[in-house]
């Protein structure tokens, strides 16, 4: 931890609010890795306290968005998992991030079945599942 916490030092002083909240994630993502979520949570609500809803890089809000909801699941904190996911989600849509929107839609769907929504749950499963078999075919018509 000690490498990124000299890079977050770094660009706390220099390069703005973009690259000092960059590194605010990746030191999210170091912590995280190591098991320490609190101190994991804290980095990635500095680095979205960084990031309003209209920040000029989506991409990043949107990955810091849903590495927060990611540990809230783990933490089993799921009512306060789901806002991240639901704003992740629609970045994904916004940016067109077919990929991550899967993704994401599945960890909310896995975030809502933990929560014991299965009503919500299983609309969100049959959405998911919907486009991806849209997407099988698209491909299989390319190929």
């Amino acid at each position: 931890d000690s490498l990124v916490l000299s890079v977050i030092d770094y660009y706390s002083g220099h390069g703005g609010d973009t690259l000092y909240a960059e590194a605010l994630y990746y030191g999210g993502r170091v912590y995280s890795d190591m098991g320490d979520y609190p101190m994991s949570l804290r980095y990635f609500q500095s680095a979205l306290d960084r990031m309003p809803p209209d920040f000029e890089k989506p991409r990043l809000r949107g990955h810091v968005l849903s590495q927060t909801g990611r540990l809230l699941n783990t933490l089993y904190l799921y009512e306060q998992a789901v806002p991240y996911m639901e704003e992740v989600i629609a970045i994904d849509s916004i940016t067109g991030d077919s990929v991550n929107w899967m993704y994401d839609n599945q960890l909310l769907g896995v975030i809502l079945m933990n929560s014991k929504k299965f009503g919500i749950a299983k609309k969100n499963w049959v959405r998911l599942l919907s486009l991806n078999l849209l997407l099988s075919k698209i491909c299989t018509l390319r190929l």
